[in-house]
């Protein structure tokens, strides 16, 4: 995975009223062959208090970001994380052996680690990263928790599960049907 590039900037959205900024924090940006993805975090609304994070995702490819966005979300992910609850968002592009899919989580701050339930692929744990304070607030953001992976190959997600420190569950979404993106 390549190096993780935080940065703070202003994020432009196109929408239907036109272009608006936001303040936005990168979450990750990594590379699987020929595509490369980006995942960030803005604010669910306007003002100057702290928001709910809103998880943006782009799937760039097969010639990078220089050639615009392959795939990406839509920044609907939108919500507070609590120890019950956290927020995902995932971009999947291609079939098969090219399927390349990217997976954004953000979790309660008590959350220290994530388990995905891969179906036939097993289960992986990932370290979760804490949005710390400063980043958070230059976001307009809460902190939370959260993860960032990319997946290559069929993408099958059936269960997210999350736990402390202690490797005491918090969250159990459990399981679901195959979800592909």
């Amino acid at each position: 995975m390549a190096t993780l590039a935080f940065a703070f900037a202003c994020l432009v959205f196109a929408g239907a009223t036109g272009a608006v900024s936001r303040p936005y924090s990168e979450l990750g940006e990594g590379a699987m062959g020929r595509y490369s993805w980006r995942a960030w975090v803005a604010p669910a609304g306007k003002g100057e208090a702290p928001q709910p994070p809103c998880i943006w995702i782009g799937l760039y490819g097969p010639s990078g970001r220089g050639n615009g966005l392959y795939s990406g979300s839509e920044g609907d992910s939108c919500g507070r994380p609590v120890d019950e609850a956290p927020v995902t968002e995932a971009v999947s592009t291609g079939q098969g052996a090219r399927e390349r899919t990217v997976f954004a989580g953000a979790f309660s701050t008590s959350v220290r680690q994530i388990r995905l339930d891969l179906g036939q692929k097993g289960s992986i744990t990932l370290k979760a990263r804490t949005l710390e304070k400063g980043r958070a607030q230059r976001a307009k953001v809460d902190p939370f928790s959260y993860v960032v992976k990319g997946f290559a190959g069929p993408f099958c997600l059936r269960r997210i599960v999350g736990l402390d420190a202690a490797g005491q569950m918090l969250s159990d979404s459990g399981m679901m049907p195959c979800e592909h993106f």
